[in-house]
């Protein structure tokens, strides 16, 4: 197996870099530091992403850094400036024209995973308000908020937050008490008071468009955009991000599920600003066909993301699928059958 993306650790350190060869004795040293997963090279050779459209690493892991700084040295005014210079680099790669696939979050440490998801969901977060059209000011009220909405995890204990099955009653009410917690911390913790807006998303980051959400179970109106942006990105990265009590759900699932969430969760126009910004079959994704064939995903279609151009593994032939019809993606094949077509193919 070969490195297709760079190893950090749970302190942003490179472990290893991209194109190295994973030896027996690297991924002893992988499992002891606590890396869930890497990134590698798929089996046909076929995976590498436009990385012209891709937000980069070295960004996010800026940003990772900063945030896991802030917290731990008591969130100084000079640790919340390192905060703001990461959420505008993060910024200034969106406005480029670069979009986030993938994420930290997915092959984060246990230890460094709520840090690697509000990176992740502060990236999302920003995508789609771009893709609404709100001025640079706005995007980065909403960064910030995206960066710092789950600050109220560092008060809960461990090990509700790493327990590997479903919480207690009792445990449920705690971890419940998170975006209070952070917005308190927020509001009056620290030298540089946040910005109402930004604080205001930690707060809400979870609540719903339809009042079914907490701490206060607001609704529509009482609820501002940058409220519903950060809950969806938030929602969608926790669902395609495997944990320590659950498997993630495929992106394309993750996507056509919030897809049919619109004026429920969230409001009708942040929904379709979403489904702009990902894409659901991600270069590299191997996927089953309406007529039974396997396929690996070469290419993305943005004007069209859930009919992307495939290669079809038995014959090589390349299908572009928004000009063939006929033909449609069915699912995506769990680990366990790519991991069979591998062994086929290397046997």
């Amino acid at each position: 197996m070969v490195l297709q993306s760079p190893v950090y650790s749970s302190r942003g350190r490179l472990l290893l870099n991209t194109g190295r060869i994973l030896t027996d004795n690297y991924i002893a040293a992988l499992k002891k530091m606590g890396v869930l997963a890497v990134q590698i090279k798929g089996v046909d050779g076929l995976d590498a992403v436009e990385a012209d459209r891709v937000l980069s690493n070295e960004v996010k892991i800026e940003a990772l850094t900063s945030i896991q700084s802030f917290v731990e040295r008591n969130m100084t005014e000079k640790s919340y400036k390192v905060l703001v210079i990461s959420v505008q680099n993060i910024i200034n790669e969106v406005l480029s024209g670069r979009i986030p696939i993938g994420g930290l979050s997915e092959i984060s440490a246990h230890d460094s995973y709520t840090y690697a998801h509000s990176v992740d969901v502060c990236a999302l977060s920003i995508t789609i308000g771009y893709q609404m059209k709100l001025p640079r000011s706005t995007l980065v009220q909403l960064g910030m908020g995206g960066l710092l909405h789950d600050l109220g995890k560092t008060r809960i204990p461990i090990e509700i937050l790493n327990k590997p099955s479903e919480l207690t009653d009792k445990e449920s009410v705690e971890m419940k008490k998170h975006p209070l917690l952070g917005y308190n911390i927020a509001c009056y913790e620290f030298e540089k008071k946040l910005d109402d807006e930004a604080a205001n998303i930690i707060l809400n980051h979870h609540e719903r468009h339809d009042g079914s959400g907490y701490p206060r179970g607001l609704k529509g109106p009482e609820l501002s955009t940058l409220d519903m942006i950060c809950g969806l990105a938030d929602m969608y990265n926790a669902m395609t991000t495997d944990r320590v009590y659950r498997r993630s759900h495929p992106y394309s699932e993750a996507y056509e599920m919030l897809l049919g969430s619109g004026d429920n969760y969230f409001p009708i126009e942040v929904v379709e600003a979403f489904a702009q910004c990902v894409v659901p079959y991600p270069v590299g994704t191997f996927v089953e066909m309406s007529d039974g064939s396997r396929a690996c995903v070469t290419r993305s279609n943005p004007s069209l993301p859930t009919r992307p151009v495939v290669r079809i593994l038995s014959t090589d032939e390349f299908i572009d699928l928004s000009e063939n019809l006929t033909l449609v993606i069915k699912s995506q094949l769990p680990p366990e059958d790519i991991i069979r077509l591998a062994l086929t193919k290397n046997h």
